[in-house]
């Protein structure tokens, strides 16, 4: 796995659920990263293809970006790339493996290029550690 920083806008509200096993929270995002470079005749601007990074945040952080962050809004997510492969057993790719590359967040922040942001730290519990989720690949 490599370590990855992306900077973009989550192109809508993260989505929260629980693990069915343990009630782990994770959340799942989805950041638009756009590009731009010098035309080629140096008189303007040209946007280069976006980018759409599948990005999954483990634990508490999950359940404080769904409180923070909303569609729209310009994050900065460093983590680390994998490759999630499931086989879906419905649907017309129904028992064929499927694969996705996504950014596993170990953190996620707003941008604070065009914007600014409220910092609210929250206490610690007793005996808590930093979340070291495993992905599921």
């Amino acid at each position: 796995m490599s370590t990855i920083t992306i900077v973009g806008n989550l192109v809508r509200d993260p989505e929260l659920r629980f693990t069915p096993t343990t009630g782990k929270a994770v959340a799942n995002l989805t950041v638009a990263e756009n590009h731009r470079r010098r035309s080629t005749d140096g008189t303007g601007w040209e946007d280069l293809p976006t980018s759409y990074w599948p990005v999954t945040v483990w634990g508490d952080q999950a359940e404080h970006l769904v409180e923070s962050l909303t569609a729209g809004t310009r994050v900065v997510v460093v983590g680390r790339t994998g490759t999630m492969v499931w086989t879906p057993t419905e649907g017309e790719r129904a028992g064929t493996e499927q694969r996705r590359l996504e950014v596993v967040a170990e953190e996620v922040a707003p941008s604070l290029r065009w914007a600014t942001a409220q910092v609210t730290k929250l206490g610690r519990r007793e005996g808590d550690a930093p979340a070291t989720e495993e992905p599921p690949f």
